[in-house]
């Protein structure tokens, strides 16, 4: 997330918002009563009850939203939460200086997970064993916490310039990482070996969402360029641009039911839905 939010939370709550979802073309629905999309960080799909969840920094919750875009609240009483990630029946948030965890079933709170020394938690990941990882932007580290004993890592490197969007890749073991500099690399992260590489170079400023579908083409998004693009599987060939045009296109989530983008736009108060081939 770039850091220019921190100078909206001081913007007063806008009891009704428009939620937009576009697929190519766009359509609006007006949302009935006081939940409202306000500065709309990341979104994961629940495949367990067929919804999406989304941070939503300003009003300090997270919001749960149907097929239909119906609005609902899932939890509150956050600080200003940003990245998401479900692992089992759990989903954790990272929140100020801190890590939450809160039942898919209900909602209620399960865990709270501090990050002593936390400057700017943003994207969160979990891998395909117990442990989740965050990124602290302005601290410029990942940190790593085992879910089953609650230990935590830290990783610091100067390669390591604001991180930003993280996604873990299973096949090669490793954490992939976008940041908010100019000309940001796509970088790998071995945790076991504490190395870190640079897999793709890009001209691309301020990036901050990373996802994957199921053909394992990757999408990053750029606050810089304001738009989407596409990166292939072995990061070999030159980006393509999906959809540009957004200003404020945080951390972008994947469908893979629908097939479909997700993507928060933060400083408009939408969600854009994006159909992919």
């Amino acid at each position: 997330m770039n850091n220019v939010i921190s100078r909206c939370l001081t913007i007063s709550f806008i009891a009704f918002q428009c939620v937009l979802i576009s697929s190519n073309l766009s359509c609006s629905k007006p949302v009935s009563g006081k939940i409202s999309l306000n500065h709309p960080e990341s979104v994961v799909y629940d495949a367990s009850y067929h919804r999406y969840l989304i941070s939503n920094v300003a009003g300090k919750n997270i919001i749960s939203m149907d097929d239909s875009n119906r609005l609902t609240l899932f939890a509150s009483g956050l600080k200003g939460p940003k990245g998401l990630a479900i692992r089992k029946d759990i989903l954790y948030v990272s929140d100020i200086d801190a890590v939450r965890a809160f039942s898919l079933k209900d909602g209620k709170q399960l865990r709270l997970l501090n990050l002593p020394n936390s400057q700017f938690p943003n994207d969160i990941e979990v891998d395909d064993s117990h442990y989740l990882f965050c990124s602290d932007s302005n601290a410029s580290l990942i940190y790593r916490i085992d879910l089953n004993t609650k230990k935590m890592e830290v990783f610091k490197n100067p390669q390591l310039i604001k991180p930003n969007g993280i996604l873990y890749d299973a096949t090669n073991k490793r954490l992939l990482i976008c940041s908010q500099i100019d000309n940001s690399p796509i970088q790998a992260l071995y945790w076991d070996t504490q190395k870190i590489e640079t897999v793709m170079t890009t001209t691309f400023s301020s990036l901050d969402g990373f996802t994957r579908d199921q053909k394992g083409n990757y999408y990053i998004t750029s606050w810089g360029s304001k738009g989407v693009f596409k990166l292939d599987p072995d990061f070999k060939k030159t980006p393509v641009l999906v959809k540009d045009g957004y200003n404020g296109p945080a951390d972008i989530g994947y469908n893979p039911v629908k097939n479909i983008l997700v993507l928060p736009v933060m400083m408009e108060n939408r969600i854009d839905m994006i159909e992919i081939k």
